[in-house]
């Protein structure tokens, strides 16, 4: 058998297996703790099938070979010879099953982050499933796994992610399409001094539930900031010379409760604005 953490969790197993009433050499299934398979017959690893999963041609003594098929690769490992399928593993249960996904909904309140995070719990939560717990301790360590997440996942969001603080009337450098939010883009700069941006509305979105991401946010609140721009400049937008860009949430100021988009105006072809443009009808 292979190596085991203090907790109990194996980080590789060997499982023995011999085709059903043969004498054949005894095939050595190896499953790490993170679910990657290798299958090894006399000390020699067999490759998989390319094209197929987890499906390998075992060698015989007389020169022939057999189809080996490995499935229950989440419920718990089987091998199917000939038709004849052998239990290698416990069964998982469907409830644990559904906790090794569980995390992975990170993935849609948290995009890139919440996905890196709830895959490493997911991970953690297959190597649980494997190990040697009892169904309720396993329940209960990766629903705790799932739990963790979610609190590193918002410590994260609130450590690295600056609310802006944008408002109708502020001017700023920085700003660009593209461009990351930082302390020193939405700090409010003199509109007498030339600068890059400056805010002509916000507007509030409110919807209910998980991040809608940004293109979503972005058609919710585009035709509010054309309006807000023709009113703060006087002119239409579309007849107007100056470009405008929408600073939408981002999935970590979403869990900070942010919820505002700013439409912010801009001189074109990355110029500079000198004054504040409310009103110049430009």
């Amino acid at each position: 058998m292979g190596g085991s953490s203090p907790a109990g969790v194996e980080v590789e197993v060997d499982i023995p297996f011999r085709i059903p009433g043969t004498t054949e050499p005894e095939i050595i299934i190896r499953r790490s703790a993170l679910g990657n398979i290798a299958v090894v017959v006399g000390g020699a690893p067999v490759k998989r099938r390319r094209g197929r999963d987890l499906t390998y041609d075992i060698p015989l003594l007389d020169g022939t070979v057999k189809e080996l098929r490995l499935t229950g690769m989440w419920t718990g490992l089987k091998a199917v010879v000939d038709g004849v399928e052998t239990q290698l593993e416990p069964r998982v249960s469907r409830i644990l099953v559904a906790l090794i996904f569980l995390p992975l909904a990170l993935v849609v309140i948290g995009g890139l982050i919440g996905g890196v995070i709830g895959g490493v719990a997911s991970m953690v939560n297959l190597a649980i499933s494997r190990a040697a717990m009892r169904a309720p301790l396993k329940f209960a360590a990766m629903l705790g796994a799932a739990v963790l997440a979610v609190a590193i996942y918002v410590g994260v969001a609130f450590t690295l992610a600056p609310l802006p603080a944008l408002a109708t009337g502020q001017c700023l450098n920085g700003v660009r399409e593209g461009a990351d939010l930082s302390a020193r883009s939405t700090r409010a700069v003199s509109c007498d001094q030339a600068h890059d941006n400056e805010v002509v509305g916000t507007v509030r979105y409110t919807g209910e539930g998980a991040y809608p991401g940004q293109q979503a946010l972005f058609d919710y609140a585009a035709p509010s900031c054309s309006s807000a721009f023709a009113t703060y400049v006087g002119v239409d937008f579309q007849t107007s010379e100056l470009e405008m860009i929408l600073v939408t949430p981002t999935d970590l100021t979403w869990v900070k409760g942010d919820r505002e988009v700013a439409c912010v105006a801009l001189a074109p072809n990355a110029g500079k604005l000198t004054g504040s443009i409310m009103g110049t009808r430009r």
